[in-house]
């Protein structure tokens, strides 16, 4: 008797569980900032996988990711500001949940880029300023006050490029090509 009381209070707890999922639906507007809308790209999508437009401010593209079998392991798109050097780099897996993001400024990344499980829950962060004394606002605003120059204008800035240094100064630099108004 004593052993059917114990075992009728600890059934319902046993059925409380539930398992867990890993699709898109499940966890849609939970841990997840971005998703890939595969129907749209489907839609759209020219023969070869690709999908190109435009936006008011950003050139979009997106295509399918294929491993070394050429079978489908996700999607890529890349999102560039038209009139500022910054890109946005972003990949899906097959189900359009976020697995890599980061954001790049005149070819180099700045700022944090992040890895995501299938959840959508942060695995991985590399920080690409730790290394350096400043930040990238820091340089646009110099550049601005000292040199007249915003780098910010991609029309006028040939390339701005920096490196940690561990080859030839020993320390983080950055380096700035701007075209002169006169010329």
């Amino acid at each position: 008797m004593r052993m059917l009381a114990i075992i009728s209070l600890l059934m319902p707890l046993c059925t409380l569980c539930c398992a867990q999922t890993d699709g898109v639906e499940h966890n849609k507007g939970k841990n997840m900032k971005r998703y890939f809308d595969i129907k749209s790209f489907n839609e759209n999508q020219d023969g070869s996988g690709d999908y190109e437009y435009k936006t008011y401010d950003m050139s979009i593209e997106q295509r399918k990711r294929y491993d070394s079998n050429k079978e489908l392991i996700g999607y890529i798109e890349v999102c560039e500001e038209l009139n500022r050097p910054y890109r946005y780099y972003y990949e899906y897996d097959t189900r359009g949940n976020l697995r890599h993001m980061s954001v790049s400024f005149s070819r180099f990344h700045i700022g944090n880029e992040y890895y995501y499980d299938s959840l959508g829950r942060i695995t991985e962060t590399i920080d690409h300023s730790a290394p350096y004394k400043f930040k990238l606002s820091d340089l646009i605003e110099k550049m601005k006050k000292e040199y007249g120059c915003d780098i910010l204008d991609k029309g006028r800035t040939s390339e701005v490029c920096r490196s940690e240094g561990e080859r030839d100064l020993k320390r983080p630099w950055y380096s700035v090509y701007y075209l002169d108004a006169n010329d």
